[in-house]
């Protein structure tokens, strides 16, 4: 009986992998009459994701907030298949994001339509225990984590109505796993989860699909060792000696960069793959890590939640009925 069971569970385990394989090989037809915007393209992910999705035959829209992204961007357009486009964003500035859509709306017609939001722009103002952060620091990185994503987000909405195309936040499995050493940072990432997971089923009978994208540790620019070193070191150098015995003193500092270089992932390559864009059946969350059991294991609970949100709606309100 106990054998039987066992089977059972496995047999259940590939039939869930099989179909969800499948449908994640279904791809979206006619890319090159669809147009995507990336926010934080300046380096890493961003800048990644966007060539690829201009190699795909996306018209991309790569939002830099530095001068020397835009640059950047202007001269891999030069040399890559597809459409690039450089745009000026600082997503915590309500008129600069409006500027963006306004500069989006204009190079589209009717042959190519807004399809989807890619908010990638992050923040990592510090590293260091709680008693380390001051409150300024939490609000720095939910200012851009957060609030930036939904500041851009209810921007692009009105275009993500017309082609009921779909929102992307890449996140962080710090937005699932609370890490002990990056309070500001973790406590942005799970607030933009929770945005996204409500946001899911409020446009849902608009068209619109919403995914969250967690990456691990991988080599970007908010994980550079030289700047991540810097980050320590500022919140460090603030504490008082009293402080900073606590903590076992310059051994501890020490120590605890080590760990954090150690952790990781060299590579980014496997980011700039673009199927959160271009797959036909959107999933609400994806996982991108070394090893991925654990948080894989933690989006069962979530898997199960949006299927019984889309079956039951929010609080039983249908739309369609009420236009009706």
């Amino acid at each position: 009986m106990f054998l039987q069971v066992v089977l059972f569970l496995a047999a259940l385990v590939f039939l869930y992998y099989g179909i969800r394989n499948f449908l994640e090989s279904i791809q979206i037809t006619d890319l090159n009459t669809k147009a995507v915007f990336i926010s934080g393209c300046d380096s890493g992910f961003g800048y990644l994701l966007a060539i690829k999705c201009a190699q795909n035959g996306l018209s991309t829209f790569a939002g830099c907030l530095t001068e020397h992204g835009m640059k950047t961007i202007e001269e891999m357009a030069q040399k890559t298949t597809g459409r690039l486009i450089p745009v000026q964003i600082d997503v915590t500035n309500e008129e600069s994001v409006q500027n963006a859509v306004r500069f989006v709306q204009e190079n589209l017609n009717s042959k190519l339509k807004f399809w989807a939001l890619v908010n990638n722009a992050g923040s990592l103002g510090v590293h260091g225990y709680d008693d380390w952060c001051t409150v300024e620091d939490y609000a720095k990185d939910l200012n851009v984590n957060t609030l930036g994503v939904i500041r851009v987000t209810h921007a692009f909405m009105p275009l993500l109505k017309q082609s009921r195309g779909r929102v992307v936040a890449i996140t962080s499995v710090c937005g699932r796993l609370a890490l002990p050493g990056i309070g500001p940072y973790t406590v942005s990432k799970f607030a933009t989860e929770a945005y996204i997971n409500i946001l899911r089923q409020e446009v849902r009978e608009f068209g619109i699909h919403c995914a969250i994208l967690e990456p691990g540790r991988f080599q970007t620019s908010l994980m550079d060792k030289k700047a991540l070193i810097d980050r320590i070191n500022r919140a460090w150098n603030r504490l008082d000696n009293t402080r900073k015995a606590e903590y076992g003193g310059e051994a501890f500092k020490e120590l605890y960069i080590a760990l954090l270089i150690r952790s990781s992932n060299s590579s980014t390559l496997i980011m700039s793959e673009t199927f959160v864009v271009t797959k036909a059946w959107g999933f609400p969350h994806f996982n991108i890590m070394k090893t991925p059991l654990l948080t894989q294991l933690s989006h069962a609970g979530n898997r199960t939640r949006a299927a019984w949100a889309k079956a039951t709606r929010p609080y039983g309100i249908h739309i369609a009925d009420i236009k009706k």
